[in-house]
């Protein structure tokens, strides 16, 4: 499969078609017993999860946010942003008491 840069698309399909496998793969809690997985041209191996976790998005059918610390959900895509970053982008958002 290939998807192409600056695209939006969705993996979609009945029980058991692999779609949380290959989200697992995607973020490295799984490696491909063949082949591998590249991002634009290199293997993700290769990388660091940081390097590019805040390029993609996914959103999985399980719950792999909301096990941790509503700072940590909220720097997800960021995990540089600063607290008043964070802040910022909560009033924006109408996230905030």
């Amino acid at each position: 499969m290939n998807i192409k840069k600056g695209t939006h698309s969705a993996i979609v399909g009945p029980s058991g078609f692999g779609k949380s496998t290959i989200f697992n793969m995607i973020f490295r809690l799984l490696d491909p017993d063949e082949g591998s997985i590249l991002i634009d041209g290199q293997d993700i191996k290769g990388l660091k999860f940081d390097s590019f976790r805040n390029k993609i998005s996914i959103v999985p059918q399980n719950g792999n946010l909301f096990n941790d610390t509503i700072l940590f959900n909220l720097q997800y895509g960021n995990s540089k942003a600063t607290i008043e970053e964070i802040e910022e982008m909560c009033k924006k958002c109408h996230i905030h008491d």
